[in-house]
């Protein structure tokens, strides 16, 4: 069974890019994103020791089973499933890890006629060095919008000020995002950067409501438009994988 990880910063982003994905023959978008392998108390955590197997048992039926897993296998397949994990960690827990997520995955894709799955949980990115020792095989997507129609989307966004705050919460998203794929330590650098990794963007025209100057003065206009500029030009500084595409869009938008 093979997978593709698609993760983002907006989940509707990141299904709509899973979607077109798993167009592809062979493949099948998961009608809903597992989180287990890539949220606190989850997988990732297990492996890491911040969680035990019986603490993960614990979180998968109080977080993840309902309007989540339940949507791809029964609860017989998950208890199976997380019997497996259990009856072979100890020895092998990278193998018994990618068995367990294989093993989540597959009756769905049983059923779709399919060989592959796409995955599409947003946190796919920062979890990707676990992810890539589970699945050394696996591609991963980064679904990627401009900045302020992303953080447009944000609960309580309706000034110009509480645009650019949200601008840099979506920016410091995006180097949780750089991080992940590409990590940085002892001077060694490695990741799913760029061998495995694709950047998808996502146009302004896909956002509804009339995009991030909808309700705002000329001047507000501009003042967010510098900020923005001035954010794209430091994450193209750090070195951060998306930016030339988030410049590109930048510059399709109209500045």
């Amino acid at each position: 069974m093979q997978v593709t990880f698609v993760g983002g910063l907006d989940p509707s982003d990141t299904a709509a890019v899973a979607a077109a994905v798993g167009a592809a023959a062979g493949w099948a978008a998961l009608p809903v994103a597992l989180e287990a392998h890539c949220s606190p108390r989850g997988l990732g955590d297990l492996l890491e020791g911040r969680i035990t197997l019986a603490g993960f048992r614990e979180a998968v039926g109080e977080h993840w089973w309902a309007d989540r897993l339940e949507l791809v296998l029964t609860p017989q397949q998950l208890a199976e499933a997380l019997d497996r994990l259990a009856a072979s960690y100890d020895t092998d827990p990278i193998g018994a890890s990618r068995q367990f997520v294989i093993d989540l995955v597959t009756p769905f894709a049983r059923n779709a006629g399919s060989g592959g799955v796409v995955e599409h949980s947003p946190a796919n990115l920062v979890y990707a060095p676990i992810l890539e020792r589970l699945f050394p095989e696996s591609r991963f997507v980064h679904a990627v919008r401009d900045g302020r129609e992303s953080a447009l989307r944000a609960r309580g966004v309706s000034t110009a000020g509480e645009l650019l705050e949200a601008v840099d919460r979506w920016a410091a998203g995006i180097r949780a995002v750089d991080a992940g794929v590409r990590v940085r330590e002892e001077g060694a650098a490695y990741g799913v950067w760029p061998n495995r990794l694709r950047v998808t963007t996502l146009g302004p025209e896909e956002t509804p409501g009339g995009g991030w100057r909808h309700g705002l003065s000329g001047r507000e206009q501009k003042r967010v438009a510098r900020r923005y500029a001035r954010t794209l030009r430091e994450l193209s500084e750090e070195g951060v994988h998306c930016a030339p595409q988030l410049l590109e869009l930048r510059e399709r938008a109209g500045g």
